[in-house]
This record gives C-alpha cells, sequence and structure tokens, in this order.
C-alpha cells in the first residue's frame, strides 16, 4: 500500500491532473481488496499467515535460592531452644545473595574468626603481584605462614602478618567491600553479616580463581578446636575461633552455585564461661537445617 501511494503521488505528471488526496485513498482501497483476495485465497488453499500478537506475559522469574520465611523461622525454633545462647546468624546465597540476619550486624568477640580478613587482603596482595607465596614472613614463606594461620589457628603467624601489613592497612582495603566492623575501635572484634560477607566475595570474584581456591582449601583443613562439627560440615571450608566465653563459626556449605557463606556466632548472655557442648549442639543443628534448604530447592 505504501508503495503504491509513493509511486503516484510523487509523479508529477499526476499532480496537475488529479486531486492527490482523493487518489491516494483510491489507491490504497485498491491494495486493500487486492491483499484480501490474496487472504482468501490462501486459506481456500489451506495456507496460514502467522500474524505476531502482542504479549503482555511476563517472563517467569528464578525460584530463589531459598525460602526464606521459612528458614527464618526453624532458626528461630532452634535459638528458642538455648535461652542462655546470645547468638549472630548470617546466612548468604552465592546464587542470588539472598540472606538471613539474625542479629548479625552486632559486633562479637572474633577471636580466630578475624584471620580470615587476613588471609584474604594478603591473597589479593598476590594477585596483584605485589607479593607471591614465596614472600618472607619473619622467617617463613607467606605461604607457610597462610597455612599456619588458617589450618593450625597459629596465633604468632597471625600476629606476624598484622605486623607485616598493619590493622589500619587491612581496615582500608576491607571498607570499599562494605566489611566495616573488622578491628573496631582497636578490638579484635567482627559482626557475624561482615564475616560472612567477606567469605562470600571472597570466593565470588574478589580474589582471583587460584587464589578464592587455595582458600577454600586451606580452610577446609582448618582445626575446630573443641567443637566438633557434624559429619557433613567436617570438610568444608570454614574457619573458627574460640575463647572461654565465646564459639564462632564461618564457613561455606553446598557445592557449585548452590552454596551459602554462614557466620554462627556464640556466647553467653550473661558473659560467663561458655558450655561448648550446648555451642556445638546448636551450631550442628543451624547448619544441617540450612543444609536442608537447599535440597530443598
Amino acid at each position: 500500500m505504501y508503495f503504491c501511494y509513493n509511486y503516484y503521488i510523487n509523479k508529477g505528471k499526476y499532480k496537475e491532473v488529479m486531486n492527490k488526496n482523493f487518489l491516494a485513498g483510491a489507491l490504497m482501497g485498491i491494495c486493500l481488496i487486492f491483499a484480501g483476495m490474496i487472504l482468501i485465497y490462501n486459506q481456500q488453499k489451506g495456507y496460514s499467515i502467522d500474524i505476531p500478537q502482542p504479549t503482555n506475559q511476563k517472563q517467569p522469574q528464578p525460584l530463589p535460592s531459598f525460602n526464606k520465611d521459612l528458614l527464618l523461622q526453624d532458626i528461630n525454633l532452634i535459638t528458642n531452644d538455648y535461652p542462655a545462647l546470645e547468638t549472630g546468624i548470617s546466612v548468604q546465597s552465592y546464587l542470588d545473595n539472598l540472606q538471613i540476619n539474625i542479629n548479625a550486624d552486632s559486633n562479637f568477640d572474633a577471636a580466630s574468626t578475624n584471620k580470615l580478613p587476613v588471609a584474604v587482603y594478603a591473597l589479593h596482595k598476590i594477585d596483584h603481584g605485589e607479593l607471591s607465596f614465596d614472600t618472607n614472613i619473619y622467617g617463613l614463606s607467606l605461604k607457610e605462614t597462610l597455612e599456619l594461620m588458617i589450618i593450625q589457628s597459629d596465633n604468632q603467624a597471625w600476629e606476624n602478618l598484622l605486623s607485616y601489613f598493619g590493622i589500619q592497612t587491612i581496615k582500608e582495603y576491607l571498607a570499599p567491600l562494605g566489611v566495616t566492623s573488622f578491628y573496631n575501635n582497636d578490638q579484635n572484634i567482627i559482626s557475624p553479616q561482615d564475616s560472612a560477607k567477606l567469605l562470600r566475595l571472597s570466593q565470588n570474584g574478589v580474589l582471583g580463581e587460584d587464589t578464592a581456591e587455595y582458600l577454600a582449601n586451606i580452610m577446609a583443613q582448618s582445626v575446630t578446636g573443641p567443637v566438633t562439627l557434624a559429619t557433613e560440615f567436617a570438610n568444608s571450608p570454614k574457619k573458627t575461633g574460640w575463647l572461654d566465653t565465646n564459639y564462632n563459626f564461618v564457613g561455606i556449605i553446598g557445592k557449585d552455585n548452590k552454596k551459602y557463606s554462614i557466620a554462627i556466632f556464640t556466647k553467653n548472655i550473661d558473659g560467663s564461661e561458655l558450655d561448648y557442648q550446648a555451642a556445638q549442639d546448636y551450631i550442628n543443628k543451624v547448619l544441617l537445617t540450612i543444609n536442608a534448604s537447599l535440597s530443598a530447592n
């Protein structure tokens, strides 16, 4: 139809003898009649012409990595059975960053869980070519020092790295990542949310692929002190920390993209000496509950 209209209208010899609006209408009518005849012919022959129809249907949204309300309810039920414990929990999905945070922005005595930020910073320096695994750290290689600090939870190795890098330097590296509670007020503290976040980020692009894998591997060998984790989590990447009054866990469960970064920090509400058996039971129950939510999705 557009062709018919332009062909005649743009020919100068017709502009002087005919009203162009009348001609355009007539030609459009002829074209419509012709198109109708073709349509009828095709229908008689059994041919079909597919005309796209507009649709307002929305694309289906991917399912969340876990049922947040149900998991939150289940964790709270477990917590209610341990009234003597003050706990902080952060669960963060690698798939969609869906999170559960329960008292997770409170600062806890970190104990040895604050060895994780130091390790992440050291590996970041390796990624950027500023250090290597062979760098000398007060008589030991950086690799030896990292493995003593994470696998054996060796405090001297930790102190050597803190001295070598400086706490303030590590804090300045962590702040743009949104990890702001590390060593606040020069105290060895961190929030469960920040601890879980840093672990998730370390495995999701903040570190290079090789250094992230190295960190997960040495964390999988880490000792757990006075607490025995359930068999399902014994070889999972984790870092624990304990004092007379605290027991903390930060680690990863799951595999591939169906993984959670989890921090569970515990202490007695009254500040008294912690019952490690109660902390062990509580942490394992929470981990098993979270693991079950992975299987359900």
